[in-house]
């Protein structure tokens, strides 16, 4: 992945992490979903997967990647697919 992919893929899940931020602050957050993050953040870290690993990224943080696509899950499964098409369209130098 290149360096513009990974501008993208940065904006992607900054947009993620801000909107969380954004239906926190303004008290939006519904139980449906706290009960997608609290799924998907155990789901993800009994599969191993994160979105760093993903694009063949070394990550210093751990954990990170994992949360990150945590949030993206629970977002809803046609944003994460559309987010994970895009990863992995970049990723193959599309």
């Amino acid at each position: 992945m290149g360096k513009l992919g990974l501008v993208v893929l940065s904006a992607i899940l900054i947009e993620a992490v801000v909107e969380w931020v954004k239906d926190l602050v303004q008290a939006e957050v519904r139980w449906p979903k706290l009960v997608a993050l609290g799924v998907s953040v155990p789901v993800l870290f009994l599969l191993e997967l994160d979105i760093f690993s993903l694009v063949g990224m070394e990550q210093k943080i751990p954990f990170l990647g994992t949360i990150l696509l945590a949030l993206v899950a629970s977002r809803g499964a046609g944003y994460a697919h559309e987010f994970l098409d895009r990863v992995m369209s970049w990723k193959k130098g599309k």
